[in-house]
């Protein structure tokens, strides 16, 4: 291999990897990996002559580079281009990648030992508003002559700000961040899972799910009502979430035991109670509606009073209040109906929603249908709560 040939193989992978690395041509930098090559053999009197020994390569690279950037005029460059998508988006790849490569590096923190899941982190996400936390770091003053020096400012500024302590992810929950909840609720999936399957000897994937989906609500609202202080450490914030779980377990319990038409959970039962002659006994049923026609007599605090209301005015289209119970969301009240009243799977209410889907799809849609229904009756519990708590201002009519 000649001297220039050896030159321009050599310039090729120096610039290829710097366009791997700083996305140097999905940013506009460069638009011709090969244009660029030529102009540097035929630019710059460094490139002629490389060294041979390992130091003095990495310092001729260096200085190589940084006259190349120099001549190229990057510092404009990024001045024109520092709100550009394309530059932001390289800028925060940066930011991961710096993250990523600490965290496989450093020790694990309190903070991810307990409320992070299993190979992921907290301490090292990247939880901020990502245009707020742009604009704090990076002005129309920043001066980068390099991508190598933007790097080393990212990694600075990375320093300045992370592992992330748990007071801070706190903080972040409390403001419904939305990657901090991510993966918390991951976390506390994998908790109820363990605490469900230690307490329960006969549990299925529903009853986990709903457990699971009340006990992020419930968490969520201790944060936001400041059950839980800003200093509260890790450990003692998983152990309260614990404890949630095996609350949300003896409701479980006490569920199975009582009355079934009063737990929307059960409603496949309720079927049969609402169908047997004693139920539909038109003099009865009349009787039954006209105690909730008027909300401002139920015991917000009586669970079997609220149950039996809420039942009973999901059930009836002709409720005043049923309306306003179930207004926009009316798609999961169906899937849930479907679910509880007409005893069919997830799977068979995605084959009638969807058509044909693979095994994969199917899957993917049963669960995600699983998912909503979890989630609305929650829904529907927090409004049917919001439209008892209205009375006392007068806005429920009887």
């Amino acid at each position: 291999m000649s001297l220039s040939t050896n030159t321009h193989y050599l310039l090729s992978e120096i610039l290829k990897k710097e366009n791997e690395r700083f996305k140097l041509d999905k940013i506009g930098f460069i638009r011709n990996l090969t244009w660029e090559i030529d102009y540097v053999l035929s630019t710059l009197p460094l490139c002629k002559i490389p060294p041979e020994n390992l130091e003095s390569f990495r310092k001729w690279k260096f200085s190589l580079l940084e006259e190349y950037y120099e001549r190229k005029r990057f510092s404009d460059f990024v001045s024109t281009h520092l709100e550009a998508p394309s530059f932001r988006k390289m800028v925060f790849d940066l930011f991961q990648t710096i993250l990523k490569y600490r965290y496989a590096h450093e020790p694990r923190t309190e903070t991810d030992r307990y409320l992070a899941p299993a190979g992921e982190t907290l301490s090292y996400l990247l939880c901020q508003e990502r245009p707020s936390f742009y604009k704090n770091y990076f002005t129309p003053s920043s001066l980068f002559n390099s991508p190598s020096r933007l790097h080393s400012y990212c990694q600075e500024i990375c320093q300045k700000i992370f592992p992330l302590s748990t007071a801070t992810v706190i903080d972040f929950l409390k403001q419904n961040n939305k990657p901090c909840w991510e993966k918390l609720c991951i976390r506390l999936k994998t908790l109820t899972e363990i605490v469900t399957k230690n307490k329960l000897q006969s549990y299925n994937d529903d009853a986990i799910q709903d457990i699971w989906t009340e006990t992020c609500f419930e968490l969520k609202k201790a944060l936001q009502q400041e059950k839980l202080q800003q200093d509260t450490p890790a450990q003692s914030v998983i152990a309260y979430a614990a404890g949630i779980v095996q609350n949300k377990i003896r409701e479980f319990f006490r569920k199975q035991k009582k009355d079934p038409y009063l737990f929307i959970e059960n409603w496949d039962q309720e079927t049969v109670v609402k169908n047997s002659g004693m139920y539909t006994n038109t003099a009865m049923e009349n009787s039954a509606r006209k105690d909730f026609l008027n909300l401002q007599e139920i015991d917000q605090n009586n669970e079997y009073e609220f149950q039996m209301a809420l039942s009973c005015i999901l059930y009836d289209q002709t409720h005043p209040q049923h309306r306003k119970l179930t207004e926009g969301m009316e798609d999961k009240i169906n899937t849930l109906l479907a679910h509880y009243l007409k005893n069919q799977s997830y799977e068979e209410i995605a084959k009638e929603k969807y058509g044909i889907l693979s095994d994969k799809d199917l899957q993917k849609r049963a669960n995600k249908l699983r998912q909503d229904v979890s989630r609305v009756k929650i829904k529907i519990k927090e409004r049917f709560q919001e439209i008892l708590s209205s009375k006392k201002k007068g806005k429920i009519s009887g």
